[in-house]
């Protein structure tokens, strides 16, 4: 498991109780939206993320909503600078951020162990159908390199999601799209 970054790591989470008296943000509202633009915009949510836990404490994801505004910066700028200093992605930092200040210890109860948390695995979100195409393919990983079958051009993958593959230079791609535009050099 690879550790948070000092930057993000220093956020400090918000208490479970501040936490559970707070509302949650409607689509429309300021702090919303930065935080949909922040997590992958709305195909991030409509792919699920929102219905996701934390890793760890298996707090629901759902509950960033209830971050404010000055709470979602502060997370966007942790992951910005440790991604500068980590060379990760910083998609991936910021959910790890805003996964960090929601999951303070809840002094009322337990804490879920880890084999309690629910973890979204690579295609969870798709068709049965789209998932035998997808299997009938290499899997990609961040950090390889892949060839693009009409230019040859070599490229290198940046980041991986259940539904995405970001191109570095080049842009995002559907899963499903992806092994139609590139090819294992």
């Amino acid at each position: 498991m690879i550790e948070d970054p000092p930057a993000t790591a220093a956020l400090t989470p918000i208490p479970a109780d501040d936490l559970r008296r707070r509302v949650r943000q409607r689509p429309g509202d300021p702090g919303a939206r930065l935080l949909i633009a922040l997590v992958g915009g709305l195909r991030a949510v409509n792919a699920g993320i929102l219905n996701e836990c934390t890793p760890g404490t298996g707090r629901p994801r759902a509950d960033w909503l209830k971050l404010t505004e000055a709470e979602v910066l502060s997370a966007r700028h942790a992951a910005q600078d440790a991604a500068e200093t980590t060379g990760r992605p910083w998609r991936t930092l910021a959910i790890q951020a805003l996964d960090r200040l929601i999951s303070a210890p809840d002094p009322h109860g337990p804490a879920p162990t880890q084999a309690a948390s629910p973890v979204a695995h690579g295609g969870a979100y798709l068709t049965a159908a789209d998932r035998r195409a997808q299997a009938a393919f290499p899997a990609v990983q961040a950090g390889e390199t892949w060839k693009g079958r009409q230019s040859g051009r070599l490229v290198q993958i940046s980041e991986v999601t259940s539904q995405s593959v970001f191109v570095h230079g080049v842009g995002e791609y559907p899963r499903q799209r992806f092994h139609q535009v590139f090819d294992r050099p």
